[in-house]
């Protein structure tokens, strides 16, 4: 996940792997987000405004963003079991609370503390460092299969 492209075209994808919001708005606007746990898009009712940039008015437009993130048949490594939302960006958020939570770091293997800003953020967000450790630490009991987009129990 990340960005992905030519020396021409560089394509941001982290916005793939941002929750389905509807936003605040009661509109009917048919639109498609793409869902990391299955691995494609999906069309959703989208209220017209707010929600974020996991908002596409075609499957097109939507696979054509997130086409580094769908699966392919390739030899997993240890970042592809998981949890997609392991795998978001630590966020801070706009707002200036300062929440202690936890949020786990790909890059480093390892769940880190950091100040909540109190909205918005991601859903790499958690109360404690347990419950951190629990979605994607490496004693984690599910791991996710970017293969099949499914969870397995761990025993």
């Amino acid at each position: 996940e990340g960005v992905y492209g030519s020396r021409n075209e560089i394509v941001n994808t982290s916005v793939c792997h941002l929750p389905q919001e509807i936003g605040k708005c009661l509109a009917y606007v048919p639109r498609w987000a793409f869902d990391p746990a299955n691995g494609r898009c999906v069309q959703f009712i989208y209220g017209g405004c707010g929600g974020n940039e996991n908002n596409f008015k075609t499957k097109e437009d939507c696979e054509e963003r997130c086409r580094a993130a769908i699966p392919s048949a390739k030899p997993a490594d240890e970042n592809d079991t998981l949890d997609p939302i392991c795998r978001l960006p630590q966020e801070v958020g706009p707002c200036q609370a300062l929440i202690p939570r936890w949020a786990y770091d790909a890059s480093q293997r390892r769940c880190i503390e950091f100040s909540y800003g109190g909205c918005r953020g991601n859903a790499n967000n958690f109360n404690s460092k347990e419950a951190c450790e629990a979605k994607c630490g490496a004693n984690s009991c599910l791991r996710y299969s970017v293969l099949t987009g499914r969870y397995y129990l761990i025993k």
